[in-house]
Protein backbone atom coordinates (compact mmCIF):
# COMPACT_ATOMS: atom_id res chain seq x y z
CA UNK A 1 0.00 0.00 0.00
CA UNK A 2 1.09 3.60 -0.50
CA UNK A 3 1.68 4.84 3.00
CA UNK A 4 0.72 8.31 4.02
CA UNK A 5 3.56 10.66 4.71
CA UNK A 6 4.28 10.24 8.38
CA UNK A 7 4.93 13.19 10.66
CA UNK A 8 6.52 12.55 14.01
CA UNK A 9 5.96 15.68 16.08
CA UNK A 10 8.14 16.57 18.99
CA UNK A 11 6.13 19.59 20.00
CA UNK A 12 7.57 23.08 20.20
CA UNK A 13 4.77 24.61 22.20
CA UNK A 14 6.95 27.39 23.53
CA UNK A 15 6.60 28.33 27.16
CA UNK A 16 3.08 26.91 27.34
CA UNK A 17 3.44 25.81 30.94
CA UNK A 18 5.36 27.30 33.81
CA UNK A 19 7.50 24.59 35.36
CA UNK A 20 7.85 26.51 38.61
CA UNK A 21 10.86 28.38 39.83
CA UNK A 22 13.99 26.92 38.34
CA UNK A 23 17.39 28.47 38.34
CA UNK A 24 17.87 27.73 34.69
CA UNK A 25 15.73 26.91 31.68
CA UNK A 26 14.29 23.63 30.45
CA UNK A 27 13.49 21.95 27.13
CA UNK A 28 10.39 19.76 26.86
CA UNK A 29 10.12 17.07 24.21
CA UNK A 30 6.81 15.33 23.46
CA UNK A 31 6.47 12.70 20.75
CA UNK A 32 3.34 11.83 18.78
CA UNK A 33 3.57 9.45 15.82
CA UNK A 34 1.10 9.75 12.97
CA UNK A 35 1.03 7.23 10.16
CA UNK A 36 3.00 3.99 9.94
CA UNK A 37 6.25 3.94 11.85
CA UNK A 38 7.11 0.42 12.87
CA UNK A 39 10.15 1.37 14.96
CA UNK A 40 8.38 0.28 18.13
CA UNK A 41 11.51 0.74 20.24
CA UNK A 42 11.16 4.51 19.91
CA UNK A 43 13.85 7.11 19.26
CA UNK A 44 16.83 8.74 20.89
CA UNK A 45 17.24 12.42 21.74
CA UNK A 46 20.05 14.49 23.18
CA UNK A 47 20.70 18.09 24.14
CA UNK A 48 24.17 19.46 23.53
CA UNK A 49 26.79 16.93 24.56
CA UNK A 50 24.61 15.11 27.06
CA UNK A 51 24.34 11.32 26.56
CA UNK A 52 21.43 10.30 24.28
CA UNK A 53 18.26 9.17 26.03
CA UNK A 54 15.38 7.02 24.81
CA UNK A 55 11.98 8.48 24.08
CA UNK A 56 8.92 6.39 23.17
CA UNK A 57 7.08 6.92 19.91
CA UNK A 58 4.28 8.41 21.99
CA UNK A 59 6.02 9.88 25.02
CA UNK A 60 7.25 13.06 26.66
CA UNK A 61 10.39 14.18 28.47
CA UNK A 62 11.72 17.38 30.01
CA UNK A 63 15.39 18.28 30.20
CA UNK A 64 15.98 20.85 32.88
CA UNK A 65 18.96 22.62 34.45
CA UNK A 66 19.88 24.26 31.16
CA UNK A 67 21.66 27.57 31.32
CA UNK A 68 19.74 30.34 29.54
CA UNK A 69 20.92 30.77 25.99
CA UNK A 70 21.56 28.66 22.89
CA UNK A 71 21.55 24.86 22.97
CA UNK A 72 21.36 22.09 20.39
CA UNK A 73 18.65 19.41 20.39
CA UNK A 74 19.07 16.25 18.30
CA UNK A 75 16.62 13.44 17.46
CA UNK A 76 18.03 10.16 16.12
CA UNK A 77 17.29 6.45 15.89
CA UNK A 78 14.42 6.71 13.41
CA UNK A 79 13.48 3.72 11.28
CA UNK A 80 15.37 2.99 8.08
CA UNK A 81 12.46 4.14 5.92
CA UNK A 82 12.26 7.48 7.73
CA UNK A 83 14.15 10.76 7.60
CA UNK A 84 14.19 13.52 10.18
CA UNK A 85 14.19 17.17 9.16
CA UNK A 86 15.89 19.93 11.08
CA UNK A 87 18.00 17.78 13.35
CA UNK A 88 20.14 18.92 15.05
CA UNK A 89 18.32 22.16 15.85
CA UNK A 90 19.18 25.28 17.81
CA UNK A 91 17.04 25.87 20.91
CA UNK A 92 16.96 29.10 22.90
CA UNK A 93 16.55 28.30 26.59
CA UNK A 94 14.80 30.86 28.79
CA UNK A 95 15.39 31.19 32.54
CA UNK A 96 12.62 29.84 34.74
CA UNK A 97 10.62 28.55 31.80
CA UNK A 98 10.28 25.59 29.45
CA UNK A 99 10.33 25.59 25.66
CA UNK A 100 9.34 22.69 23.42
CA UNK A 101 10.93 21.58 20.16
CA UNK A 102 9.21 20.41 16.96
CA UNK A 103 10.86 17.74 14.84
CA UNK A 104 9.29 16.28 11.69
CA UNK A 105 10.08 12.69 10.71
CA UNK A 106 8.91 11.61 7.26
CA UNK A 107 8.35 7.87 6.73
CA UNK A 108 7.51 6.36 3.38
CA UNK A 109 6.89 2.80 2.25
CA UNK A 110 4.17 0.52 1.01
CA UNK A 111 3.14 -2.91 2.27
CA UNK A 112 2.94 -5.25 -0.69
CA UNK A 113 2.60 -8.68 0.94
CA UNK A 114 1.39 -10.27 4.17
CA UNK A 115 1.58 -13.82 5.52
CA UNK A 116 -0.13 -15.11 8.67
CA UNK A 117 1.69 -17.99 10.37
CA UNK A 118 0.92 -20.18 13.34
CA UNK A 119 1.00 -17.48 16.00
CA UNK A 120 2.84 -14.72 14.16
CA UNK A 121 2.48 -12.53 11.09
CA UNK A 122 4.97 -11.04 8.64
CA UNK A 123 4.68 -8.35 5.97
CA UNK A 124 6.91 -6.81 3.33
CA UNK A 125 7.14 -3.20 2.23
CA UNK A 126 7.78 -2.04 -1.30
CA UNK A 127 11.37 -1.25 -0.44
CA UNK A 128 11.89 -4.89 0.53
CA UNK A 129 11.99 -4.46 4.31
CA UNK A 130 10.33 -7.29 6.22
CA UNK A 131 8.45 -6.81 9.48
CA UNK A 132 7.01 -9.48 11.78
CA UNK A 133 4.99 -9.50 14.99
CA UNK A 134 3.46 -11.98 17.43
CA UNK A 135 5.04 -15.08 18.95
CA UNK A 136 8.84 -14.96 19.10
CA UNK A 137 9.58 -17.96 21.33
CA UNK A 138 11.23 -19.75 18.40
CA UNK A 139 12.93 -16.77 16.75
CA UNK A 140 10.30 -16.67 13.99
CA UNK A 141 10.24 -12.86 13.94
CA UNK A 142 13.89 -12.62 12.89
CA UNK A 143 14.63 -9.75 15.26
CA UNK A 144 17.72 -11.33 16.79
CA UNK A 145 16.16 -11.81 20.22
CA UNK A 146 15.94 -15.03 22.20
CA UNK A 147 13.49 -14.03 24.93
CA UNK A 148 9.89 -15.26 25.07
CA UNK A 149 8.10 -11.92 25.15
CA UNK A 150 5.52 -11.50 22.36
CA UNK A 151 5.86 -8.56 20.00
CA UNK A 152 2.47 -6.91 19.77
CA UNK A 153 3.59 -4.44 17.10
CA UNK A 154 5.82 -4.85 14.03
CA UNK A 155 9.56 -5.34 14.44
CA UNK A 156 11.94 -5.32 11.51
CA UNK A 157 13.64 -8.55 10.46
CA UNK A 158 17.32 -7.85 11.02
CA UNK A 159 18.92 -8.44 7.67
CA UNK A 160 20.55 -6.36 5.00
CA UNK A 161 18.50 -8.30 2.44
CA UNK A 162 15.46 -7.06 0.56
CA UNK A 163 12.76 -9.71 0.26
CA UNK A 164 10.20 -9.85 -2.52
CA UNK A 165 7.98 -12.39 -0.73
CA UNK A 166 7.61 -13.91 2.72
CA UNK A 167 5.92 -17.06 4.03
CA UNK A 168 5.13 -17.46 7.75
CA UNK A 169 4.93 -21.09 8.84
CA UNK A 170 4.03 -22.78 12.10
CA UNK A 171 7.10 -21.65 14.02
CA UNK A 172 9.44 -20.47 11.30
CA UNK A 173 9.46 -17.98 8.45
CA UNK A 174 11.08 -17.91 5.02
CA UNK A 175 11.73 -15.07 2.61
CA UNK A 176 12.72 -14.84 -1.03
CA UNK A 177 14.90 -12.17 -2.62
CA UNK A 178 14.39 -10.71 -6.08
CA UNK A 179 17.34 -12.83 -7.23
CA UNK A 180 15.56 -16.02 -6.08
CA UNK A 181 17.69 -16.72 -3.01
CA UNK A 182 15.75 -18.21 -0.09
CA UNK A 183 16.41 -17.47 3.58
CA UNK A 184 14.64 -18.87 6.64
CA UNK A 185 14.59 -18.16 10.37
CA UNK A 186 12.89 -19.50 13.50
CA UNK A 187 12.54 -23.07 14.80
CA UNK A 188 15.14 -25.45 13.32
CA UNK A 189 14.32 -28.75 15.02
CA UNK A 190 13.43 -30.68 11.84
CA UNK A 191 15.76 -28.93 9.39
CA UNK A 192 13.00 -26.67 8.07
CA UNK A 193 15.40 -23.71 7.78
CA UNK A 194 17.32 -25.57 5.08
CA UNK A 195 20.70 -24.49 6.41
CA UNK A 196 22.10 -27.99 6.87
CA UNK A 197 21.46 -28.47 10.57
CA UNK A 198 18.81 -29.13 13.21
CA UNK A 199 20.89 -27.69 16.03
CA UNK A 200 20.78 -23.94 15.71
CA UNK A 201 22.76 -21.71 15.39
CA UNK A 202 20.80 -20.29 18.35
CA UNK A 203 18.75 -21.64 21.25
CA UNK A 204 15.27 -20.26 21.82
CA UNK A 205 12.93 -20.70 24.82
CA UNK A 206 10.09 -22.44 22.95
CA UNK A 207 9.41 -26.07 23.93
CA UNK A 208 11.57 -25.41 27.04
CA UNK A 209 14.59 -24.90 24.84
CA UNK A 210 14.75 -25.33 21.09
CA UNK A 211 17.31 -25.02 18.29
CA UNK A 212 16.54 -21.98 16.20
CA UNK A 213 17.92 -19.08 14.24
CA UNK A 214 16.85 -15.63 15.34
CA UNK A 215 18.20 -14.15 12.11
CA UNK A 216 17.72 -15.20 8.46
CA UNK A 217 20.04 -17.99 7.29
CA UNK A 218 20.58 -18.99 3.67
CA UNK A 219 18.91 -22.13 2.36
CA UNK A 220 21.63 -24.43 1.03
CA UNK A 221 21.96 -25.70 -2.50
CA UNK A 222 22.32 -22.52 -4.51
CA UNK A 223 18.85 -22.91 -6.05
CA UNK A 224 17.05 -20.00 -7.64
CA UNK A 225 13.48 -20.10 -6.40
CA UNK A 226 10.41 -18.48 -7.87
CA UNK A 227 8.36 -19.10 -4.69
CA UNK A 228 8.70 -20.66 -1.24
CA UNK A 229 6.07 -21.92 1.19
CA UNK A 230 6.62 -22.51 4.92
CA UNK A 231 4.47 -25.23 6.50
CA UNK A 232 4.28 -26.41 10.07
CA UNK A 233 7.67 -28.11 10.28
CA UNK A 234 8.75 -28.20 6.64
CA UNK A 235 9.31 -25.84 3.73
CA UNK A 236 8.94 -26.24 -0.03
CA UNK A 237 9.94 -24.15 -2.99
CA UNK A 238 9.57 -24.03 -6.76
CA UNK A 239 12.64 -23.05 -8.74
CA UNK A 240 12.62 -20.78 -11.77
CA UNK A 241 12.91 -24.01 -13.78
CA UNK A 242 9.63 -25.18 -12.15
CA UNK A 243 11.30 -27.99 -10.22
CA UNK A 244 9.96 -28.77 -6.74
CA UNK A 245 12.17 -29.02 -3.65
CA UNK A 246 11.27 -29.54 0.00
CA UNK A 247 13.16 -29.70 3.31
CA UNK A 248 12.41 -30.23 7.00
CA UNK A 249 10.21 -32.87 8.63
CA UNK A 250 10.07 -36.12 6.65
CA UNK A 251 6.97 -37.74 5.24
CA UNK A 252 5.67 -34.65 3.47
CA UNK A 253 8.75 -33.80 1.41
CA UNK A 254 7.81 -35.98 -1.55
CA UNK A 255 11.21 -37.63 -1.75
CA UNK A 256 9.96 -41.18 -1.14
CA UNK A 257 11.16 -41.35 2.48
CA UNK A 258 10.12 -40.27 5.97
CA UNK A 259 13.56 -38.87 6.73
CA UNK A 260 14.05 -35.33 7.96
CA UNK A 261 16.07 -33.24 5.53
CA UNK A 262 18.18 -30.24 6.52
CA UNK A 263 18.61 -29.01 2.97
CA UNK A 264 16.42 -29.10 -0.15
CA UNK A 265 15.66 -32.47 -1.76
CA UNK A 266 13.91 -32.88 -5.09
CA UNK A 267 10.26 -33.86 -5.14
CA UNK A 268 10.08 -37.33 -6.64
CA UNK A 269 8.68 -37.84 -10.13
CA UNK A 270 10.22 -35.05 -12.18
CA UNK A 271 7.02 -33.00 -12.38
CA UNK A 272 7.11 -29.32 -13.25
CA UNK A 273 5.17 -27.14 -10.82
CA UNK A 274 3.59 -23.72 -11.07
CA UNK A 275 3.27 -23.55 -7.29
CA UNK A 276 3.75 -25.60 -4.12
CA UNK A 277 1.92 -25.18 -0.81
CA UNK A 278 3.31 -26.63 2.42
CA UNK A 279 0.59 -27.52 4.92
CA UNK A 280 0.59 -29.01 8.38
CA UNK A 281 1.83 -32.52 7.55
CA UNK A 282 1.33 -32.62 3.80
CA UNK A 283 2.18 -30.72 0.64
CA UNK A 284 0.25 -29.99 -2.53
CA UNK A 285 1.23 -28.45 -5.83
CA UNK A 286 -0.18 -27.35 -9.15
CA UNK A 287 1.32 -28.25 -12.49
CA UNK A 288 1.58 -25.62 -15.19
CA UNK A 289 -1.65 -27.01 -16.61
CA UNK A 290 -3.53 -26.65 -13.31
CA UNK A 291 -3.46 -30.33 -12.27
CA UNK A 292 -3.26 -30.77 -8.49
CA UNK A 293 -0.91 -33.24 -6.81
CA UNK A 294 -0.52 -33.96 -3.09
CA UNK A 295 1.63 -36.09 -0.79
CA UNK A 296 2.10 -36.64 2.94
CA UNK A 297 -0.44 -37.07 5.73
CA UNK A 298 -3.91 -35.73 5.00
CA UNK A 299 -2.86 -34.57 1.58
CA UNK A 300 -4.17 -37.44 -0.51
CA UNK A 301 -7.82 -38.13 0.14
CA UNK A 302 -7.58 -36.93 3.73
CA UNK A 303 -5.72 -40.06 4.83
CA UNK A 304 -4.02 -40.01 8.20
CA UNK A 305 -1.44 -42.44 6.83
CA UNK A 306 1.75 -41.00 5.40
CA UNK A 307 2.19 -41.42 1.66
CA UNK A 308 5.79 -40.33 1.22
CA UNK A 309 6.30 -41.91 -2.19
CA UNK A 310 5.77 -38.63 -3.98
CA UNK A 311 3.08 -36.65 -5.78
CA UNK A 312 -0.28 -38.36 -6.34
CA UNK A 313 -2.84 -36.71 -8.65
CA UNK A 314 -5.92 -35.36 -6.89
CA UNK A 315 -9.00 -37.19 -8.13
CA UNK A 316 -11.86 -35.56 -10.00
CA UNK A 317 -10.20 -34.35 -13.18
CA UNK A 318 -10.49 -30.66 -12.24
CA UNK A 319 -8.04 -27.96 -13.23
CA UNK A 320 -7.19 -25.32 -10.67
CA UNK A 321 -5.95 -21.74 -10.72
CA UNK A 322 -4.97 -21.54 -7.03
CA UNK A 323 -4.36 -24.00 -4.20
CA UNK A 324 -3.54 -23.92 -0.48
CA UNK A 325 -2.67 -26.77 1.92
CA UNK A 326 -3.91 -26.37 5.49
CA UNK A 327 -4.08 -28.41 8.69
CA UNK A 328 -4.92 -31.86 7.29
CA UNK A 329 -7.04 -30.54 4.43
CA UNK A 330 -6.58 -28.65 1.18
CA UNK A 331 -8.65 -26.06 -0.65
CA UNK A 332 -8.31 -24.85 -4.22
CA UNK A 333 -10.00 -22.58 -6.75
CA UNK A 334 -11.00 -24.19 -10.03
CA UNK A 335 -10.44 -22.30 -13.27
CA UNK A 336 -14.12 -21.36 -13.26
CA UNK A 337 -13.92 -19.74 -9.80
CA UNK A 338 -15.59 -22.47 -7.73
CA UNK A 339 -13.76 -23.35 -4.51
CA UNK A 340 -13.20 -27.03 -3.69
CA UNK A 341 -11.79 -28.66 -0.55
CA UNK A 342 -10.76 -32.19 0.42
CA UNK A 343 -9.13 -34.02 3.30
CA UNK A 344 -10.07 -33.96 6.99
CA UNK A 345 -13.37 -32.20 7.67
CA UNK A 346 -12.57 -31.23 11.22
CA UNK A 347 -15.03 -28.56 12.42
CA UNK A 348 -16.29 -27.64 8.98
CA UNK A 349 -12.89 -27.27 7.32
CA UNK A 350 -14.19 -28.36 3.91
CA UNK A 351 -16.94 -25.75 3.72
CA UNK A 352 -19.49 -28.29 2.58
CA UNK A 353 -22.08 -27.55 5.23
CA UNK A 354 -21.11 -30.45 7.49
CA UNK A 355 -19.86 -29.38 10.90
CA UNK A 356 -18.01 -32.61 11.65
CA UNK A 357 -16.22 -32.74 14.98
CA UNK A 358 -15.00 -36.33 14.52
CA UNK A 359 -12.58 -35.52 11.70
CA UNK A 360 -13.97 -37.68 8.91
CA UNK A 361 -12.27 -37.31 5.57
CA UNK A 362 -13.29 -36.64 2.01
CA UNK A 363 -11.22 -38.47 -0.57
CA UNK A 364 -11.67 -36.03 -3.44
CA UNK A 365 -12.51 -32.38 -4.07
CA UNK A 366 -15.99 -31.29 -3.05
CA UNK A 367 -17.44 -27.85 -3.79
CA UNK A 368 -17.61 -25.22 -1.08
CA UNK A 369 -21.29 -24.40 -0.69
CA UNK A 370 -22.76 -20.95 -1.27
CA UNK A 371 -22.28 -20.53 -5.00
CA UNK A 372 -19.51 -17.94 -4.60
CA UNK A 373 -16.83 -17.33 -7.21
CA UNK A 374 -13.35 -17.07 -5.72
CA UNK A 375 -10.04 -15.77 -7.01
CA UNK A 376 -7.87 -17.19 -4.24
CA UNK A 377 -8.00 -19.19 -0.99
CA UNK A 378 -5.61 -19.51 1.93
CA UNK A 379 -5.88 -22.52 4.27
CA UNK A 380 -4.32 -23.05 7.69
CA UNK A 381 -6.40 -23.78 10.81
CA UNK A 382 -9.40 -22.82 8.65
CA UNK A 383 -9.76 -21.21 5.22
CA UNK A 384 -10.37 -17.68 4.01
CA UNK A 385 -10.79 -16.69 0.39
CA UNK A 386 -11.42 -13.68 -1.79
CA UNK A 387 -14.43 -13.49 -4.07
CA UNK A 388 -14.12 -11.73 -7.40
CA UNK A 389 -15.58 -8.63 -5.79
CA UNK A 390 -12.69 -8.42 -3.32
CA UNK A 391 -14.92 -9.43 -0.41
CA UNK A 392 -13.42 -11.88 2.07
CA UNK A 393 -15.15 -15.07 3.22
CA UNK A 394 -13.99 -17.63 5.79
CA UNK A 395 -15.11 -21.13 6.79
CA UNK A 396 -14.10 -23.85 9.22
CA UNK A 397 -13.21 -23.78 12.91
CA UNK A 398 -14.70 -20.60 14.49
CA UNK A 399 -16.59 -19.73 11.28
CA UNK A 400 -18.63 -22.90 10.85
CA UNK A 401 -19.14 -25.22 7.91
CA UNK A 402 -19.98 -22.70 5.17
CA UNK A 403 -18.48 -19.41 3.99
CA UNK A 404 -19.12 -16.43 6.27
CA UNK A 405 -18.60 -12.91 4.93
CA UNK A 406 -16.07 -10.72 6.72
CA UNK A 407 -18.50 -7.90 7.44
CA UNK A 408 -16.25 -4.89 7.47
CA UNK A 409 -17.34 -2.96 4.41
CA UNK A 410 -13.86 -3.47 2.96
CA UNK A 411 -12.51 -4.98 -0.22
CA UNK A 412 -9.23 -6.85 -0.08
CA UNK A 413 -6.33 -7.35 -2.45
CA UNK A 414 -5.02 -10.32 -0.47
CA UNK A 415 -5.92 -12.34 2.61
CA UNK A 416 -3.84 -14.79 4.68
CA UNK A 417 -4.95 -17.25 7.38
CA UNK A 418 -3.01 -18.55 10.38
CA UNK A 419 -3.91 -21.12 13.02
CA UNK A 420 -6.51 -18.84 14.56
CA UNK A 421 -6.05 -15.39 13.06
CA UNK A 422 -6.37 -13.77 9.65
CA UNK A 423 -4.81 -10.70 8.07
CA UNK A 424 -5.91 -8.89 4.93
CA UNK A 425 -4.51 -6.07 2.85
CA UNK A 426 -7.26 -3.88 1.44
CA UNK A 427 -7.39 -2.52 -2.08
CA UNK A 428 -6.90 0.87 -0.42
CA UNK A 429 -3.58 -0.31 0.99
CA UNK A 430 -4.41 -0.75 4.70
CA UNK A 431 -3.48 -3.89 6.63
CA UNK A 432 -6.07 -5.35 9.03
CA UNK A 433 -5.99 -8.46 11.22
CA UNK A 434 -8.57 -10.27 13.34
CA UNK A 435 -9.03 -13.44 15.43
CA UNK A 436 -6.78 -14.95 18.08
CA UNK A 437 -4.23 -12.58 19.59
CA UNK A 438 -2.72 -14.43 22.53
CA UNK A 439 0.79 -13.80 21.20
CA UNK A 440 0.19 -10.36 19.70
CA UNK A 441 -0.20 -11.80 16.19
CA UNK A 442 -2.74 -9.13 15.22
CA UNK A 443 -0.17 -6.37 15.63
CA UNK A 444 -2.55 -3.96 17.34
CA UNK A 445 -0.40 -3.45 20.44
CA UNK A 446 -2.42 -5.84 22.62
CA UNK A 447 -2.92 -9.55 23.28
CA UNK A 448 -6.72 -9.28 23.25
CA UNK A 449 -8.62 -11.47 20.77
CA UNK A 450 -10.64 -9.53 18.19
CA UNK A 451 -13.88 -10.56 16.54
CA UNK A 452 -13.76 -7.44 14.39
CA UNK A 453 -10.96 -6.15 12.20
CA UNK A 454 -8.20 -4.02 13.71
CA UNK A 455 -5.49 -2.09 11.93
CA UNK A 456 -1.92 -3.19 12.42
CA UNK A 457 -0.52 -0.60 14.79
CA UNK A 458 0.84 2.70 13.48
CA UNK A 459 -1.24 3.02 10.32
CA UNK A 460 -3.19 6.23 9.66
Amino acid sequence: MRLQTTLLTVALLGACRDQGPVANGAVGIAVSTLGLDVDSDGYMFSVDERPPQAIPINGAVIIDSLAPGAHTATLSGVAANCSVGGSPRAVQSVANDTVHVLFSVTCTGNIVAVSAGGFHTCAITGRGATYCWGDDRFGELGDGRTDSAPRTSPVEVLTGLAFDSVSAGGRHTCGLTAAGASYCWGYAGFGQLGNGTTSGPDQCPGFNGSPCSTLPVAVLGGYTFAAVSAGDYHTCGVTTQRDGYCWGQGGQLGDGTVLNRTSPVAVFGGLKFATLSAGDEHTCGLSAGGVAYCWGSGGVGGSNIYDPAGPVPVTGGLTFAALSAGGGFTCAVATGGTAYCWGLNDRGALGNGSLDTTGTSQSGPGPVIGGLSFTTVDAAGYTCGLAGTGLAYCWGFIYGASPVAVNAGLTFATVSSGYGHTCGLTTGGVLYCWGWNDHGQLGDGTIAARTTLVKVIGQP
